[in-house]
C-alpha cells in the first residue's frame, strides 16, 4: 500500500472516531421531557378545592366513608399509602392553594394537578385529580410540590 492511502485511511478513521465522541458526548434533550411539561390553569380548579377541603376534614373526623367516596381508588392498601402525607403529624392545618396545573400533552384533558401549601408542616402538596366515570373530579394521588407561598 502507498503512503498516500493510508494517510488517506488513517484520515477517515480519525474522521470517523471524532464523529463518534462528538455524538456520544454531546448534551441530549430528554425525549420525555416534553410529555412532562405542565401549563398553568384555572379550568377545573375550584371543584378540586373542594374536594381537598372534603379530605382534609374527613381525615381529621377519621369518616372512611367519605374519603373513600373522594378517591378514583378503592383499594384498600392503595388508599392508605395515597393518604399518608396527610394523617402524620402535625395535622395539615388550613391549605394555602397556590396554583393549579395541567399536562400538555395529555389524552385525558380531566387531570389537573392542585398545588397546596401546609403552614403548619412547611411543606407543599401536589394534589393529582382525575375524572371518574361520571366525570366527577377524584383524588388520584398526592406528592411533594416544590411550589411554595410568595412573601
Amino acid at each position: 500500500m502507498s503512503i498516500k492511502k493510508r494517510q488517506a485511511i488513517l484520515i477517515l478513521i480519525l474522521i470517523g472516531v471524532t464523529a463518534l465522541t462528538v455524538f456520544l458526548f454531546l448534551p441530549r434533550r430528554d425525549p420525555l421531557s416534553e410529555l412532562k411539561r405542565t401549563e398553568e390553569t384555572t379550568e377545573g380548579a375550584e371543584e378540586a378545592k373542594a374536594v381537598v377541603h372534603d379530605i382534609l376534614e374527613a381525615v381529621k373526623e377519621k369518616d372512611t366513608a367519605r374519603i373513600y367516596d373522594c378517591m378514583l381508588v378503592r383499594d384498600s392498601t392503595e388508599t392508605k399509602r395515597i393518604l399518608e402525607p396527610l394523617v402524620e403529624d402535625p395535622p395539615m392545618g388550613d391549605p394555602v392553594f397556590l396554583g393549579s396545573s395541567t399536562l400538555v400533552h395529555s389524552s385525558a384533558k380531566g387531570n389537573l394537578t392542585l398545588h397546596v401549601w401546609s403552614a403548619a408542616r412547611k411543606k407543599g402538596y401536589a394534589f393529582l385529580f382525575k375524572r371518574d366515570s361520571r366525570g366527577r373530579c377524584k383524588l388520584a394521588g398526592i406528592g411533594a410540590s416544590d411550589r411554595k407561598p410568595k412573601d
